[in-house]
């Protein structure tokens, strides 16, 4: 009879320390952190590089190997590799990248920064800033702007 008796207690305890250990986990409270799950898009005008800040772009075109700008003011970039840039009739900001590259302006008043690599840089018809294009096997013509 004592067996049972015994069997029976530790069972009693092992049980009772399941609950109490449970009451103390439902006692603790977990203050609220204001973390929350919220969506948000990033436009063009909040990527774009500080040379670019006095464009307002609508439009964002990443490029890979070729790309040609709609007729929207854009933030144009460039891959590693080489690529092939037409900018649009509005005032657009192209970022290169790195590889040789094939840059033009066209219309409209651009911001180009050149990568590394030998880039070949055309501004086009505008008044055209251009940037990084100081760079050994670089060409750069229609720019009003060169800096480095």
């Amino acid at each position: 009879m004592t067996r049972k008796l015994t069997g029976r207690l530790a069972t009693l305890l092992m049980l009772l320390a399941a609950l109490s250990m449970a009451a103390l986990a439902t006692g603790n409270s977990v203050p609220p952190s204001g973390l929350s799950t919220s969506t948000s898009s990033i436009g063009p005008n909040a990527l774009k590089p500080s040379q670019c800040a006095s464009l307002n772009l609508t439009n964002l075109l990443v490029v890979n190997g070729f790309g040609f700008s709609p007729h929207v003011p854009t933030l144009i970039l460039g891959s590693s590799g080489p690529d092939y840039i037409f900018a649009g009739i509005d005032d657009d900001c192209i970022v290169a990248g790195a590889g040789n590259d094939f840059i033009s302006g066209s219309d409209g008043d651009d911001i180009i920064l050149a990568g590394s690599g030998a880039d070949y840089v055309n501004g086009g018809p505008g008044y055209d800033i251009c940037y990084g294009v100081f760079d050994p096997g670089d060409t750069a013509v229609g720019c009003e702007v060169r800096l480095p």
